[in-house]
């Protein structure tokens, strides 16, 4: 099992000042609609960061589906001064959500990586998986910050 990142201080993730952002029941709405809810949240961002936080809330959301139990829930905050997109996503299930090392269980792994942290918080009567992904650049080429060169590929540019 992995061990579950957290802050510096061994804290949880910076929460939300009040209300999430976005807020929806994850048993009634559609996965296009939960990616629809954080790209129109994050609209004015660029692509790659979009697409980054697309894909991340919608791992979440599927494992909730195939590895957790209804009743489920997703929340989107803005948070550092809307630096960062945190995600959370809660389930019923008693499973602790862990990185597979088999091929076609890559989703925790490909969250992991994007992510800037993630982890689960346990609750009485079910758990919040999350995960904070930067919504500033770190760099100036125009590329993901979490995407490195390789001195081994030919590049074009």
């Amino acid at each position: 099992m992995t061990s579950q990142p957290r802050g510096p201080d061994g804290s949880d993730p910076n929460r939300g000042d009040g209300d999430p952002a976005v807020a929806c029941d994850l048993d009634r709405t559609s996965f296009p609609t939960f990616r629809t809810l954080v790209r129109q949240l994050l609209h004015g961002q660029s692509g790659v960061v979009v697409e980054d936080a697309v894909l991340v809330a919608d791992e979440l959301a599927a494992n909730a589906h195939r590895h957790g139990a209804a009743p489920r829930a997703g929340r989107l905050y803005l948070v550092n001064e809307g630096r960062c997109l945190l995600i959370e996503v809660d389930d019923s299930g008693p499973a602790q959500p862990r990185m597979a090392a088999r091929a076609g269980r890559r989703g925790l792994t490909l969250v992991d990586r994007l992510a800037s942290r993630w982890g689960v918080r346990r609750h009485p009567r079910h758990k919040t998986v999350w995960a904070e992904l930067p919504l500033v650049a770190h760099t100036t080429n125009g590329r993901a910050p979490h995407l490195s060169r390789s001195p081994k590929w030919k590049h074009l540019d």
